[in-house]
């Protein structure tokens, strides 16, 4: 059973310890910030933007597959998760059109670099009878 001595102590030391490892972190970032923010811009674009894919159908469907897309600058990374056939993906309104066989997973690198920039887009993956559909804005 803890005291209220031994209670303060720990608060104390963990305080201190996430106090230092902030203040090591600070010290690491060094002076030139305009270097610091231009790393930081590149680490957003490498990571990239989730787009939030839905079932655009009524009913779910009874096998577990999935999709996830990431929105980069210039590219959309598509994968199929737990599919064994034909993956569509298209976005509407435009004449992008992609098609590949996935085989457990598969994966799907599009140019979105010709869309206009500060325009909404619907991203729709067809996995035969099932669809998804994601919005991004370019």
């Amino acid at each position: 059973m803890k005291t209220k001595k031994q209670s303060i102590v720990y608060l104390l030391m963990t305080f201190l310890l996430f106090y230092s490892s902030t203040s090591v972190l600070n010290a690491h970032s060094g002076s030139n910030n305009e270097a610091n923010t231009d790393i930081q811009v590149n680490i957003d674009i490498q990571a990239g933007t989730p787009i939030y894919m839905r079932l655009n159908t009524g009913t779910r469907p009874a096998y577990v597959y999935y999709t996830e897309a990431t929105k980069h600058e210039s590219s959309i990374d598509v994968i199929v998760y737990n599919w064994d056939d034909e993956a569509v993906v298209y976005i509407e309104g435009t004449n992008i059109f992609y098609s590949f066989n996935v085989n457990g997973t598969g994966y799907c690198g599009i140019d979105i670099s010709s869309l206009t920039k500060g325009r909404t887009y619907n991203l729709i993956v067809d996995l035969g009878s099932t669809q998804y559909i994601g919005t991004f804005v370019k």
